[in-house]
């Protein structure tokens, strides 16, 4: 799926899109990879229907991967790297729509990995 195009400009990284963002806003959730937990998080997407979030690794907790743990029923789910998915909803679907990833780290008490429910609506 190619939905950015990445480029470099003098040590810069600039991200362009194939069409304009949507405002993606999701509760923010607590979560603990080597714990191996659950967590859900609701949202909103609006504009065009496309949505991605990163994961940012901190000083004691490096993320290592991102996999997809299950599909929305309308839209698709991409990943980019190991830590970011991207949400691309069907084209002029509204609507409610849920996926899940599975983000992997490791840190001082060990390594595993969180699933993350997303329940989404689309406007």
């Amino acid at each position: 799926m190619n939905f950015f195009k990445p480029l470099w400009i003098g040590g810069l990284l600039i991200v362009l899109s194939d069409a304009a963002m949507a405002k993606c806003d999701f509760a923010p959730v607590r979560f603990h990879p080597p714990q191996n937990d659950s967590v859900a998080s609701t949202g909103v997407v609006t504009g065009n229907g496309v949505c991605s979030r990163s994961f940012t690794s901190i000083s004691l907790l490096k993320f290592t991967g991102i996999q997809i743990a299950s599909n929305p029923s309308n839209g698709s789910l991409g990943t980019r790297g190991k830590d970011v998915w991207i949400y691309r909803a069907k084209s002029g679907f509204k609507g409610s729509d849920q996926f899940a990833v599975k983000i992997c780290g490791t840190g001082p008490v060990g390594s595993g990995c969180s699933t993350i429910t997303y329940s989404v609506t689309v406007q």
